[in-house]
C-alpha cells in the first residue's frame, strides 16, 4: 500500500496487453484489493509466451511501493515452471522462489548511485554562488582553479526490507558537471579507479557510460533512499556521507518511517522529554499485532 511514484508499462512490445486503472501518483489504499495490473502477453507457443514474458518483465518499473515484480521474474526462470510444472502448492514445494536473490552491485550501478546523489543535491552545493552571469561560479560545472570537487561516501546496499546487505565505501572526484543534467567523474572504489559519465535522461531514467560500455537504468528517489532496475533486479542503496564539505543534511534527523499501515494506539513520551536509546516511543497496531 501506498503512493506509487512512478509505474512504467511495457507498452512498447506488440505481444504485450495490460489490464490496469493505476498510474503514477495514484495510492493503494488498504481497503481494497490491492492488484495494481495484470500482465498479459501471448506467442506462438508456450516457450515464446515465456520468453516475451521476461522481456515484459525486465521494462515493467514500479517506484515507491512494495511489489511482487522481483518475484515474478524470478518465479518464471525457475526449471519447474518452464517444465509447465505448476499447480496450487508449487509455492510450499518451491519455497525458493520466496528467498530474496540478492547480489553485489556492480561497478555501473554504484556509479548511478554516486551520480544520482550528486544530481540531487546540486541546490545545496550551488546555494551560495554568484549570479553573476560572467563568473565561472554560475557555470555549475565544477570549474575550480586548482583542485577538483572530492566527496567522500559511504553507501550502504540494503535489501528490500531496509536491512544493510554491504557497507561501500568510495570517493568521487568531479572532473565536469553540467547541472542536473549531466557528470563526469573519477569512482574510487577498492583501490581502483573509474571515469564515469553519467547523464539524467528523464526523472526515472539515467545513462552511465564506462569502460566503452553505455548502459540505461530505471532509477526511484525519495530523500536518501535509491532504487536502480538493473536486469530484471532492483537494487536498494541508502547514502550516508563522509567529511563532506559541500553540504549536510539534517532534515531527516527526528523522525521514525512505518515501514507498513497502522494505527498508533499508545504514546509513552511527551514533546521535550529526552529519552535513552531502546526506550520505548509508542504502540503501532498492524497486522493484528502491536509493535513497539
Amino acid at each position: 500500500t501506498g503512493q506509487i511514484a512512478q509505474m512504467v508499462l511495457p507498452n512498447d512490445h506488440d505481444f504485450v496487453r495490460i489490464d490496469t486503472g493505476i498510474q503514477s501518483g495514484d495510492t493503494i489504499s488498504p481497503f481494497y484489493d490491492p492488484m495494481i495490473a495484470k500482465l498479459i502477453v501471448y506467442g506462438e507457443d508456450r516457450n515464446d509466451a515465456i520468453h516475451k514474458l521476461q522481456t515484459a518483465l525486465e521494462d515493467f518499473y514500479i517506484f515507491g511501493i512494495k511489489n511482487n515484480l522481483n518475484f515474478l521474474r524470478q518465479f518464471i526462470k525457475q526449471p519447474a515452471f518452464l517444465r509447465g510444472e505448476t499447480y496450487t502448492q508449487f509455492i510450499n514445494e518451491h519455497p525458493e522462489v520466496l528467498v530474496e536473490n540478492i547480489s553485489f552491485c556492480p561497478i555501473e550501478i554504484l556509479a548511478a548511485v554516486c551520480a544520482l546523489d550528486w544530481f540531487s543535491n546540486l541546490p545545496k552545493i550551488t546555494s551560495n554562488i554568484t549570479y553573476d552571469p560572467y563568473s565561472p561560479w554560475q557555470s555549475n560545472d565544477a570549474f575550480s582553479n586548482s583542485i577538483k570537487p572530492k566527496l567522500n561516501c559511504q553507501i550502504n546496499q540494503l535489501n528490500s526490507q531496509g536491512k544493510l546487505i554491504h557497507a561501500l565505501n568510495c570517493q568521487v572526484t568531479v572532473i565536469q558537471a553540467k547541472i542536473s543534467q549531466e557528470l563526469k567523474f573519477i569512482l574510487h572504489f577498492e583501490q581502483r579507479e573509474y571515469t564515469i559519465l553519467a547523464r539524467k535522461m528523464s526523472s526515472i531514467l539515467m545513462e552511465v557510460q564506462f569502460n566503452d560500455q553505455k548502459l540505461r537504468l530505471h532509477y526511484y528517489q525519495s530523500h536518501k533512499l535509491h532504487d536502480i532496475v538493473y536486469q530484471g533486479q532492483n537494487f536498494y542503496f541508502e547514502i550516508v556521507k563522509q567529511n563532506n564539505t559541500f553540504y549536510e543534511d539534517e532534515k531527516d534527523k527526528g523522525h521514525l518511517f512505518a515501514p507498513m499501515p497502522g494505527t498508533i494506539i499508545l504514546i509513552h513520551v511527551q514533546p521535550g522529554q529526552k529519552i535513552n536509546q531502546g526506550e520505548p516511543l509508542m504502540v503501532l497496531e498492524a497486522m493484528k499485532m502491536e509493535h513497539t
